[in-house]
């Protein structure tokens, strides 16, 4: 369909590909391939413990290719899924991406030394 100018109406957005999350000790990064300029606006973020209770939201330009979820629980498994978006609309969403947020390892606590007091 051609527009009132005779220009072609923007085609909507490829889904995000090679999509993945890793989980460190203290943040878990999303990253993904950036797509061809002019093919996106923006990316959208969902994630939560499971994509169907609360899901927060993030969203970034087209320039940036990762989030970084700093605000987790240790040891809490969270789900993610990116579609991006331009002014044709949405794309589809990705794959969920399923990571958990590793355990800090903790040293044991050290005992106290004990001396012999002697005369």
């Amino acid at each position: 369909m051609v527009g009132p100018s005779g220009d072609h109406p923007p085609t909507g957005p490829f889904t995000p590909g090679n999509v993945t999350a890793t989980a460190g000790q203290i943040n878990i990064v999303l990253t993904w391939d950036a797509l061809a300029t002019g093919t996106a606006v923006g990316y959208r973020v969902e994630y939560g413990v499971h994509m169907s209770d609360d899901l927060t939201t993030a969203e970034f330009t087209a320039a940036q290719t990762s989030f970084t979820h700093s605000d987790n629980a240790e040891g809490t498994t969270y789900q993610y899924r990116l579609q991006t978006h331009n002014a044709a609309g949405h794309s589809t969403w990705s794959d969920i991406m399923t990571t958990t947020r590793s355990l800090r390892h903790r040293r044991p606590p050290t005992q106290p030394r004990l001396s012999a007091a002697g005369p």
